[in-house]
Formats: C-alpha cells, sequence, structure tokens
C-alpha cells in the first residue's frame, strides 16, 4: 500500500465504483473521497476495515469443516446418511427462535 492516499471526487467513484471496489480489495489500496473540495469518506476493503476495528475474520471454513465432521459422525453413529451441513444450520436456528 502507497504511503499517500489517491483523493477523488465522489461523481469519479459513483461512475467507476466496481474498478475501486477491486482496488480496495485486491490491492488493499485505501481511497479518499472529496465532495466540493471536502474529504467525506474513506473506502476501504472488508478486511481492512476489520483490522482497524482489532476484530478478525470469521473463519467461514472451518465451520463447515466442522459443520460437515460433526453430519459425519451423527450419521456414522446412527447408521444413516448424512444431513447437509446447510440443513443442520437451518434446524439449528428454527430451535433457537
Amino acid at each position: 500500500m502507497s504511503e499517500t492516499l489517491e483523493t477523488v471526487p465522489t461523481t469519479e467513484v459513483q461512475n467507476n465504483f466496481g474498478a475501486y471496489l477491486v482496488r480496495v480489495q485486491r490491492y488493499r489500496e485505501p481511497v479518499l473521497v472529496e465532495r466540493h473540495g471536502k474529504t467525506v469518506a474513506v473506502l476501504l476493503g472488508y478486511e481492512a476495515w476489520q483490522e482497524l476495528k482489532g476484530a478478525k475474520l470469521p473463519q467461514r471454513s472451518a465451520w463447515v469443516d466442522a459443520a460437515r465432521a460433526f453430519s459425519g459422525a451423527v450419521s456414522k453413529k446412527h447408521r444413516c446418511q448424512a444431513t447437509p451441513a446447510v440443513s443442520l444450520i437451518r434446524e439449528l436456528r428454527e430451535e433457537t427462535s
């Protein structure tokens, strides 16, 4: 990431939003957004925002792996076909609501 952040007008961001999303996500380069000569926002990627907040990103694959392992263990124990992880999660949500 470069030391100096680029400042762009809001109309430029509006007209090329997709390109700016790629930039902040893939290249981790935040962009200052300016309106009427005043900086009004910073466009940055989700990971960078999480780092600024001091939060860790959820390990989605770990949850999916754990759900699949659980599903496999249940099917082995009860000698039945494994329930897809998504179905298990839906059932758990329904039980808690």
